[in-house]
C-alpha cells in the first residue's frame, strides 16, 4: 500500500500573509465564496493551490489606448447626470411630507378661500 503525501495546509493568518492582505479581508473573501478553503472541525485551512486559484481569478489587465475620449465623458459617450430628476421618485422627502401634512391639517381660517 502506498502512502499519498498530504498537501501542506495553511492557517488563516498564514494564508492572509501569503496573499498580502489582512486576516479580516481573507475572512470576508471566504464568507463571500470568492476563495475556496477546507474546514476541519472548527479550523479553516487553505492549500497553496487555492490561494493561487484565487489570485488567477482576481487578475486584472490594464486596458491599452487612451483613457479619456475627446469629448467630456467616457468612451461610450456622454456621462448622464447622477441622481433622479425632480418629481421622478414617488417617495416624499421629509420637507415635502411635512409641507403636505401641514396643508392637509391646516384649519380653515378667515383667510381661507374655501372656508366660509
Amino acid at each position: 500500500m502506498s502512502v499519498v503525501p498530504l498537501p501542506i495546509l495553511l492557517t488563516e493568518p498564514d494564508a492572509a500573509q501569503r496573499l498580502g492582505i489582512s486576516l479580516s479581508m481573507l475572512q470576508r473573501l471566504r464568507r463571500g465564496g470568492r476563495i475556496e478553503f477546507f474546514r476541519i472541525g472548527r479550523l479553516v485551512k487553505y492549500k497553496e493551490a487555492q490561494l493561487t486559484d484565487y489570485l488567477e481569478a482576481a487578475a486584472c489587465r490594464e486596458k491599452s489606448g487612451p483613457t479619456k475620449s475627446a469629448d467630456a465623458g467616457s468612451r461610450a459617450g456622454a456621462i448622464h447626470p447622477c441622481g433622479a430628476a425632480p418629481g421622478s421618485i414617488p417617495f416624499l422627502d421629509k420637507q415635502s411630507a411635512r409641507a403636505l401634512a401641514l396643508a392637509i391639517l391646516k384649519k380653515p381660517g378667515a383667510r381661507s378661500r374655501s372656508g366660509g
